[in-house]
């Protein structure tokens, strides 16, 4: 009898851990060349088919592409619009958010589901202060998440200075998550432009990248061709690190 509790143990495990998990990624046409330069190839380098890659090009509304010009808050309103879709798609599962000025360097499903298990919500460090990033998390698909990004959506639409990070932060940290959500940051393997030093970055100074890195998110940085300067540094540094 033990032997049976066993296998309907390993087999129910194993079918959990093989259902796919979506990643949705929206990006307008000034950030094609991150996506197709960096993110896409990277990811594809993990070799993970368990992950589904859900893709939206929308359109440029943001002349500049750079953060908080005009048009900036209409793109980050259709990006919140897509994670609240998502959740209704993976009800009851959890999807995989990314932003495309992303790059990988390690399997990240497996980790992620582990870190995921005894919480509704995992994102990245944004900065030493604590400050969630908006750009790369893990979210479960359920009643509580749904009501957090809806209220992030409204935040976004009636406060002008919000964007949909500041949104977050306001709606999880500031207003003392009303929503009774578990949450935590990802490990440190996964960074971005300011995670350990707190400041802007610029073409010319050193990015810190932890041991055995897994992702990578560009920001912290004015401008496209800056994102792909920050990229190129870091992926020269992980392919240094270990010759």
């Amino acid at each position: 009898m033990n032997v049976i509790f066993w296998l309907i143990f390993v087999l129910t495990n194993t079918v959990i851990q093989a259902v796919p998990v979506n990643m949705y990624v929206i990006y307008t046409p000034s950030h094609q060349s991150l996506y197709e330069q960096f993110f896409l190839p990277s990811f594809k380098a993990l070799g993970d088919d368990e992950i589904n890659l859900v893709v939206k090009n929308i359109e440029q509304t943001c002349k500049t592409a750079c953060y908080k010009q005009a048009g900036w808050k209409d793109t980050t309103l259709q990006k919140v619009e897509m994670i609240i879709d998502a959740i209704y798609k993976t009800w009851n599962y959890y999807f995989i958010y990314s932003d495309v000025d992303v790059q990988f360097f390690g399997p990240i499903k497996k980790e992620i589901e582990t870190v995921l298990q005894q919480y509704d919500l995992v994102v990245q460090k944004d900065h030493p202060n604590g400050t969630l990033c908006s750009g790369f998390f893990a979210c479960k698909s359920n009643e509580k998440t749904l009501k957090l990004w809806q209220d992030v959506y409204k935040t976004m639409c009636e406060k002008e200075k919000y964007s949909d990070q500041g949104a977050l932060n306001y709606c999880l940290v500031k207003q003392k998550n009303p929503y009774n959500i578990r949450w935590t940051y990802l490990p440190k393997t996964y960074f971005g432009g300011a995670t350990k030093t707190g400041h802007s970055w610029y073409p010319g100074q050193y990015v810190p990248v932890p041991q055995k890195p897994k992702m990578h998110h560009a920001n912290w940085t004015v401008g496209l061709e800056n994102k792909k300067k920050q990229l190129g540094l870091v992926r020269k540094l992980v392919y240094y690190a270990k010759k």
